[in-house]
């Protein structure tokens, strides 16, 4: 029966969303002799990506889900506009579904400086059926940019104000998995040989419509013996990953959540809370960050593993979109990425059985959110 349910998800992703959308995603390689850092403010990255960018000699390339025509955005289109005049490559791909109203001209302006722009959604080469899941439903959620096929950043931030202001999780990363990461939109790209005395193994997934990310979640979940943390904005998880979840959880393994007190989509608290007794019953524990909005999506796993990307846990991120996430095997990276959630736990508050148990109006709007529970 579980396995039939699970099916029959998938199933009605695919007949209603992807018509006419044969994509899929892969496993790369590890590659050793990386360096990276991590990003936790909006600001930081902004900063530290504006100086890379000042920096390019050869090339700037961005893959980018949503590349707004706000303050923060008009900063980013500038630099780039000149080094595009300066001589240097500058080529940007970006969801063109996520900010439908930014005017035309805030791109030509990048054409016009000698840059290539181009959209994820070619309108005038789709048919229908192809129009109608892509244009809706299928985004190109991805958050990359590299540097002189050298430096790399990527993670769930955006380059909008919001993502300033939010509280979320980003990464610097030199090595050759930068150039891996740039393969992954430029397939000709040449994979770079190990930096030395660089320490990090890292591991490039992408997810097309396919269970290459899940597959990863799952089995990581399934190897887990101490603990695994996760942090994520939207909770809407695939029935297959609960279930790893929870055999995790009675396996003795310390598994706990923190997601934002309120999400910027009011329909996903009712949906991720509608998660809640499940996971407190299976012993899982779930916190709730209240001082900011909390954008980060990433897990990290008995001192051994860390993972930061784009993809939420939900069922869009691992069926429907496009994503990235780097899979990072070093001890002390995972041991302070492990830190770094304690600390955000300490800011944020437990939730309690019996507290998210719908009452009222909640119960027939969580049972309507549950029937369309394949579109989240």
């Amino acid at each position: 029966m579980y396995l039939c349910s699970v099916d029959m998800k998938r199933l009605s992703i695919i007949l209603l969303l992807c018509i006419g959308l044969p994509l899929w995603g892969q496993e790369h390689a590890c590659t050793d002799g990386n360096r990276i850092r991590i990003i936790h403010s909006g600001g930081e990255y902004l900063s530290s990506l504006l100086e890379d960018i000042s920096s390019a000699r050869e090339s700037v390339e961005m893959e980018y889900y949503w590349f707004s025509s706000d303050s923060v955005g008009r900063v980013v289109r500038d630099a780039l506009i000149q080094k595009a005049r300066e001589g240097v490559r500058v080529r940007v791909l970006f969801d063109n579904m996520v900010t439908p109203f930014a005017r035309t001209s805030f791109y030509d302006a990048l054409r016009k400086a000698g840059a290539e722009v181009r959209y994820v959604h070619d309108f005038s080469k789709m048919g229908p059926f192809r129009s109608l899941g892509s244009i809706f439903m299928m985004r190109d959620h991805r958050k990359i940019v590299v540097i002189d096929k050298q430096i790399a950043y990527t993670g769930g931030m955006n380059l909008c104000e919001e993502s300033v202001r939010w509280k979320d999780t980003q990464v610097r990363v030199e090595g050759p998995a930068a150039s891996v990461l740039l393969s992954t939109f430029r397939p000709e790209t040449e994979i770079l040989a190990a930096e030395e005395g660089a320490p990090l193994r890292v591991q490039v997934i992408t997810s097309e419509r396919d269970a290459s990310m899940e597959n990863l979640y799952i089995r990581a979940l399934n190897q887990a013996k101490d603990y695994f943390y996760i942090q994520t904005p939207y909770f809407c998880p695939p029935e297959n990953i609960l279930a790893a979840m929870k055999a995790a959880s009675a396996r003795g393994v310390d598994v706990r959540i923190i997601l934002p007190e309120r999400s910027d989509w009011g329909f996903m608290n009712e949906i991720s809370r509608d998660h809640f007794e499940d996971l407190l019953s299976a012993g899982i524990g779930v916190f709730l960050f209240d001082d900011n909005y909390d954008h980060t999506k990433t897990f990290v796993c008995d001192d051994r593993l860390a993972c930061i990307g784009s993809m939420n846990l939900d069922n869009r991120s691992f069926y429907i979109n496009k994503e990235v996430a780097l899979f990072v095997y070093d001890a002390p990276f995972a041991s302070d990425m492990a830190r770094y959630f304690r600390r955000i736990q300490e800011d944020s508050y437990p939730v309690n059985p019996g507290e998210s148990i719908a009452r009222g109006i909640h119960k027939p709007y969580r049972a309507f959110l549950r029937a369309l529970d394949p579109l989240f």
